[in-house]
C-alpha cells in the first residue's frame, strides 16, 4: 500500500489542509470528534506527516539525511557501525539520524513511522524481524533503503549483510579441530530465538557438529542473552548442566567475555579447559588478558557499500538492486589454545 498524501487525506475527510495539519501539531482548536476521523483515515490510507516540509516552513534549511536503525547502541558493534556509516555518508555530503530499536518490535515500528515523517532522503536500516509489520512498512517506503547486518525471512528488498550461517559453520568447526568434544552454544535470549540471524546460526551449529560425530542434544543450545551480564549467568547455569563443558560458541563478544569472567573465578583455565568464541571481533577481544578468539564481521566494508549505494540510488533516481553477502574471518587467539 502506497503512503497517502495529505490532499487525500483532507478529501476524504471533509475538512481543509490547515485541519489535517492541526491534527498532527495536537492542536486544541480541533474537536476530538473530528480529529479522531482525522487520525482514523490516515491509518486507512497510510497517511503520515511530512515533519521535513514542516521544517522548511519555519525557515529551517533542508539537510540531506539518511535514517540508520539499529538494534542495540549500547552494543560496542551497533557503535562501530554507526560510526562507519557515519563517516561514508559525510564523505558525499549527507547527515545520518541514528535510531536505537533496542531489539523492541514496538519501537523498531514508531522509528520507521517516524523516518516516514522525517521524509529522510534514504534508509539503512539493521532489522530485529520482531513486527512483521515493519518488514511491511519498510518495503514500501517512499525513499531508497537498504537492509544490513542480518536478512529477516520475510524481506525480499535490497540488503548487505553478513555471512552468519558461515560464521556459525567457521566457528564451531574450529572448536572441533581443536579437540573439543562437549561444545555448547549460547544464543540471544528466548524474545530472539525465532529470528532468522539466530536460526541460522544454531541450525549451521548443529549441523556441523553432528557432521562430525560431536555429542548434540538438548543442552547443546542455551538461550542466554547478547550482554556481559547475560553471558555470566549462562555459564554459571550451563556449569551445572554440562558439568564436562569444554568448548563454547557465544552469538557475540560480549556474551563470551561473561561465560570468561564466570569461568575463571570457577578455576577453569580458557583455552586448555575450555576452549570459548564468539562473533563480532571487537577491538577489546585483542588485549592480552581477554584474547578472545572470534570470528571477525567486516563492518566497515558492510556500511560503505551500503551508504554507496544507497546515496548513488538517491543522488541519481535510479532502483537499488543490490544483494550482497560478506564472508567471515577466523581470527584465533589464545581463548582457543588448548596446549597453554
Amino acid at each position: 500500500m502506497a503512503i497517502g498524501t495529505i490532499k487525500e487525506l483532507a478529501e476524504r475527510a471533509g475538512v481543509s489542509w490547515t485541519t489535517v495539519s492541526l491534527v498532527f501539531q495536537g492542536s486544541s482548536r480541533i474537536s476530538e470528534q473530528t480529529r479522531e476521523n482525522v487520525l482514523r483515515i490516515a491509518r486507512e490510507i497510510n497517511y503520515v506527516p511530512n515533519l521535513a516540509a514542516r521544517q522548511l516552513r519555519r525557515g529551517k534549511s533542508r539537510i540531506k539525511n539518511i535514517g540508520l536503525l539499529v538494534n542495540d547502541l549500547s552494543n560496542p558493534f551497533y557503535a562501530m557501525m554507526v560510526h562507519s556509516a557515519e563517516k561514508a555518508a559525510s564523505k558525499r555530503g549527507y547527515e545520518i539520524l541514528v535510531a536505537d530499536t533496542q531489539w523492541n518490535s514496538d519501537k523498531e515500528l514508531a522509528e520507521l513511522e517516524n523516518m516516514v515523517q522525517f521524509r529522510v532522503d534514504g534508509l539503512a536500516a539493521c532489522m530485529s524481524e520482531a513486527n512483521p509489520r515493519s518488514i511491511e512498512l519498510l518495503e514500501r517506503f517512499p525513499a531508497p533503503f537498504v537492509v544490513m547486518d542480518t536478512v529477516p525471512d520475510a524481506y525480499t528488498g535490497p540488503y548487505v549483510a553478513n555471512d552468519v550461517s558461515a560464521a556459525s559453520r567457521l566457528a564451531t568447526q574450529h572448536l572441533i579441530d581443536v579437540g573439543c568434544q562437549r561444545i555448547v552454544y549460547f544464543g540471544g535470549d528466548e524474545s530472539t530465538r525465532s529470528f532468522s540471524a539466530f536460526r541460522k546460526i544454531t541450525d549451521e551449529f548443529t549441523k556441523t557438529l553432528k557432521n562430525n560425530g560431536r555429542w548434540f542434544d538438548d543442552k547443546s543450545v542455551y538461550q542466554a542473552g547478547l550482554t556481559i551480564d547475560a553471558g555470566r549467568a549462562a555459564m554459571k547455569e550451563i556449569l551445572q548442566i554440562v558439568p564436562d563443558i569444554d568448548g563454547l560458541f557465544c552469538a557475540n563478544t560480549l556474551c563470551a567475555m561473561g561465560a570468561m569472567d564466570t569461568a575463571a573465578k570457577r578455576g577453569i583455565k580458557i583455552g586448555s579447559q575450555l576452549a570459548v568464541m564468539g562473533i563480532d571481533d571487537l577491538d577489546i577481544c585483542t588485549l592480552d588478558c581477554i584474547s578472545l578468539t572470534a570470528i571477525r564481521q567486516p563492518y566497515e566494508q558492510l556500511t560503505e557499500i551500503a551508504m554507496d549505494m544507497l546515496i548513488k540510488s538517491i543522488d541519481t533516481g535510479s532502483k537499488l538492486n543490490l544483494k550482497m553477502s560478506l564472508q567471515p574471518e577466523l581470527v584465533v587467539r589464545n581463548s582457543t589454545n588448548r596446549n597453554r
